[in-house]
């Protein structure tokens, strides 16, 4: 970069005591400065620049949303055919994570009738969201 200054401003070399070195020693240190000051006016230019203005790309989460609002309406739909003692277990085990302790004193029923009816709501209620998943379109060709 000094010897490309120095080529550019060559008509204006200043020879002191026949030496161009003190004229040359100048330019070099202006380049410098001048590199410098360019860096540092780039790194204020770059911290003025907030991350927060960049906002991650929310078709994913939309592609998510749309994806999952069929599977909630199926489960929803499997929960709403259940017995409401099943709904009752499955509030109280599953959505709230009670103890199954507290679920069966709050039930008025034994521990025991607890897992046993926990278990069975589960798979009932499993079962029913599967049923009413959509099967996939065939995409093959004819055979």
């Amino acid at each position: 970069m000094v010897f490309l200054e120095a080529w550019r401003r060559r008509d204006a070399v200043r020879v002191v005591d026949g030496s161009i070195i003190a004229w040359l020693l100048v330019t070099a240190n202006n380049t410098v400065h001048n590199l410098e000051r360019g860096r540092r006016r780039h790194r204020v230019a770059l911290a003025r620049m907030s991350e927060t203005g960049h906002e991650p790309d929310h078709a994913d989460g939309v592609a998510d949303d749309l994806d999952n609002r069929e599977r909630d309406r199926r489960v929803r739909d499997a929960f709403a055919s259940l017995s409401s003692a099943d709904q009752n277990v499955i509030t109280l085990c599953v959505l709230e994570e009670l103890p199954l302790a507290d679920a069966a004193r709050t039930l008025g029923i034994p521990v025991g009738t607890v897992k046993s009816r926990l278990s069975r709501a589960k798979r009932r209620l499993g079962d029913l969201a599967l049923v009413s998943e959509p099967t996939p379109a065939f995409e093959g060709g004819a055979e």
